[in-house]
């Protein structure tokens, strides 16, 4: 017979059983619940997010003449392999970025695409340049993350100096300059000397006559 403290005992243990926390059996691979759509990813997303990040305007190195001397006095003109001195003017949408002169060997310009506009250029020619960003891709320019990635790089470039020409046609002027004046120094001394004695011989005529004439 179950007595009424035993009726009792029975219940407050369900209870309390009842009350305990349910831990689950740890699932399997295979048990796993699918991903939703917003928790996959799709292949590549990633590494599209950083083409966007830095994609920027594809296009080719154009050029065009701004001055140029005559036919005639374009007897040097520059080729793959020359050292070339020149000075230019950058800008970037517009606005000087910066003046300088360069000297460098065509085909290793510092700035990647100015080599292209670079070649057969006589001597004192003047061009202007338009390197595309995809081509320059902002590397020893002064670039920052604050300039728009599609912005490309237009030089006023001139042609100073190729393989020293111009410099060992000065120098060759210079000497001959340097030359001359020496001839034309000596040449004075000379004059002068000559002039010293005729005022000499003159002046020993002068004596000879008063002695003459005092006798």
């Amino acid at each position: 017979m179950v007595t009424w403290k035993g009726a009792l005992l029975a219940v407050v243990c369900a209870s309390e059983l009842s009350s305990d926390p349910v831990v689950d059996a740890p699932q399997s691979a295979s048990q796993k619940p699918a991903p939703t759509k917003k928790d996959v990813e799709p292949v590549g997303a990633h590494t599209q997010k950083k083409q966007r990040a830095v994609s920027v305007h594809v296009g080719k190195v154009s050029w065009k003449t701004l001055d140029m001397p005559d036919p005639e006095e374009c007897t040097v003109k520059s080729k793959e392999g020359d050292d070339i001195y020149v000075s230019w003017t950058v800008y970037l949408d517009g606005v000087v970025q910066g003046k300088q002169t360069q000297t460098f060997y065509l085909g290793k310009a510092p700035v990647k695409g100015l080599d292209e506009g670079l070649q057969d250029m006589c001597l004192d020619e003047e061009r202007e340049v338009k390197i595309p960003p995809n081509i320059h891709r902002f590397e020893n320019v002064g670039m920052t993350e604050q300039v728009d990635p599609n912005m490309p790089l237009v030089f006023e470039i001139k042609l100073l100096d190729v393989n020293g020409v111009v410099r060992q046609q000065y120098n060759k002027r210079s000497r001959a300059a340097r030359e001359a004046r020496k001839k034309a120094e000596v040449e004075e001394a000379k004059r002068q000397k000559r002039e010293q004695m005729d005022r000499e011989y003159q002046a020993w005529l002068d004596h000879r006559e008063r002695e003459r004439q005092g006798q």
